[in-house]
């Protein structure tokens, strides 16, 4: 191809020349001229070579990328169908998640009307229990009162008796006056005051008792009066508790927040008395907390020196625990 182009560019100038000899007469051109036109038509033949070569490699490009584009074509009508599918299967959870939904409202429907249940049935058994509590002190009472009664009837009997036959104590049973062995006034109605206060603490057994698990129920119930700032009401609960049992595993804690309450109502001098008594109870959990109140205490009664003693009982008795460092903040700062 390129070399029929050469022959009919060659052609192309002979013919361009014969006619310009022939236009001009018997005019003549001259061999430079001729190299001149010659070497410019060989540059122009190149340059038309290389543009050839550019045309030839685009035309290659374009076939690639022709390809190429063939190739996307495919990759885009595969994802045309792979987002048709998805779009299928999108409806198809909207769908589902519409029915899950739906269910879902159902389920809180049912949660809410559950709850409304709970809520009636535990108002219920709040009331029942109230009730069955209220019932039981009543019959405590009652049965507490009768044992008293029982009490002095029998002690009324045992004086009746006595008075009766004759009867008086045993000398060695009571003191006796230092001129005569016989018992004096004083000593025979101290000696029956005595005996009528056993009669009494006899009777005055708790009719009541509570089961570990009741007792730690009415401690947390004292406790969430505590800690809604109803104090008078807490000290009276945990004092209660205290009454029917003082041996119990909580007993010590039912002592702390009862002092705890008077230094929460301000009452200090109380709080004091009631956080010494904390210490009573030997190996109690509260013992270093009941220590560092006392002191704070002390300080809000302007006794430093008895605050000074605490503090220092508190860092001796129990280097590990939790109030150390702030009993050190507190000797450290300007309190002292």
């Amino acid at each position: 191809m390129i070399r029929n182009f050469k022959i009919f560019l060659f052609l192309y100038i002979f013919l361009i020349f014969f006619m310009s000899s022939c236009s001009s007469g018997q005019k003549t051109v001259s061999i430079e001229q001729y190299e001149e036109k010659e070497t410019a038509l060989n540059k122009r033949e190149r340059d038309i070579q290389e543009k050839t070569i550019e045309m030839l490699d685009l035309k290659n490009q374009i076939i690639i990328l022709q390809s190429e584009v063939g190739d996307l074509k495919e990759n885009i009508g595969g994802l045309k169908t792979k987002n048709d599918s998805l779009s299928f299967s999108l409806v198809e959870e909207r769908s589902e998640t519409k029915i899950l939904n739906e269910k879902l409202d159902e389920v809180d429907l049912e949660r809410i009307r559950l709850q409304q249940n709970n809520n009636i049935f535990s108002s219920k058994l709040k009331s029942n229990s109230d009730s069955l509590k209220q019932a039981l002190e009543k019959t405590a009472s009652i049965q507490y009162e009768s044992n008293i009664l029982k009490a002095l009837d029998s002690v009324k009997e045992q004086e009746y008796d006595s008075a009766k036959e004759g009867a008086v104590l045993p000398v060695k049973e009571i003191k006796t006056d230092k001129l005569t062995a016989e018992p004096t006034a004083s000593e025979l109605d101290k000696n029956k005051k005595t005996k009528i206060n056993d009669k009494l603490n006899t009777a005055i057994i708790p009719v009541m008792k509570l089961t570990d698990a009741e007792y730690q129920q009415r401690y947390n119930e004292a406790l969430d009066l505590y800690f809604s700032n109803k104090y008078d009401k807490a000290v009276t609960e945990f004092a209660a508790l205290l009454t029917i049992d003082n041996t119990n595993d909580y007993s010590d804690n039912c002592q702390y927040w009862i002092a705890e309450s008077y230094y929460s109502l301000e009452k200090f001098d109380q709080a004091l008395s009631e956080f010494k008594k904390v210490l009573t109870y030997k190996d109690s959990n509260k013992n270093d907390h009941a220590l560092f109140k006392s002191g704070m205490c002390n300080l809000r009664l302007k006794k430093k020196n008895a605050g000074y003693r605490d503090f220092q009982t508190l860092i001796e008795k129990y280097p590990k625990s939790e109030l150390v460092s702030k009993v050190r903040d507190i000797l450290e700062s300007d309190s002292f």
